[in-house]
């Protein structure tokens, strides 16, 4: 089982394939130290949409090799660069919009293996449930014969 900070990891490396999708980056350009503009930018638009996603700083910096100043300097950035183009706030908003639909879809398919496994484990109870039922009517019929038996074999010497 994952710890929270996996989790979290997780869902901020999913937010930033999102946005290497969306960018035309290359994941690992986007992870990598590089400062070539357009790998700068991808990686500033993952800090700002993970951050918009409620990931802390120091979450976000973790998951992406950063420190949380790093962080912080990035999404100012993007932040200044969505107050003058609205263009630019459209591009972004759909980034968003498309992470939460990959993390959303994650998240529900890992819900359903959770329903999955619980009702497998619900069905393996009823089966033992059953299976008990079975076995204690075989013997409670074994037993009522056997009874029945020495009740008769009784007879002659009760007399």
């Amino acid at each position: 089982m994952l710890t929270d900070e996996q989790r979290a990891t997780e869902d901020i490396q999913d937010i930033v394939r999102c946005v290497a999708e969306a960018s035309g980056v290359p994941m690992e350009c986007v992870m990598s130290t590089k400062r070539t503009a357009r790998f700068a930018e991808a990686r500033h638009i993952g800090f700002y949409v993970a951050r918009q996603r409620g990931f802390g700083l120091s979450e976000i910096g973790r998951a992406m090799g950063r420190d949380h100043s790093t962080v912080t300097h990035g999404i100012q950035n993007i932040e200044r660069r969505l107050r003058v183009s609205p263009r630019f706030a459209e591009e972004i908003q759909n980034v968003i919009n498309l992470a939460m639909a990959k993390v959303y879809a994650k998240k529900q398919t890992t819900e359903d293996q959770i329903v999955a496994v619980r009702l497998t484990a619900a069905e393996v109870m009823a089966n033992i449930a059953r299976d008990a039922a079975l076995a204690i009517d075989r013997v409670s019929k074994v037993a009522e014969a056997e009874i029945a038996r020495i009740a008769e074999a009784a007879k002659p010497m009760l007399g």
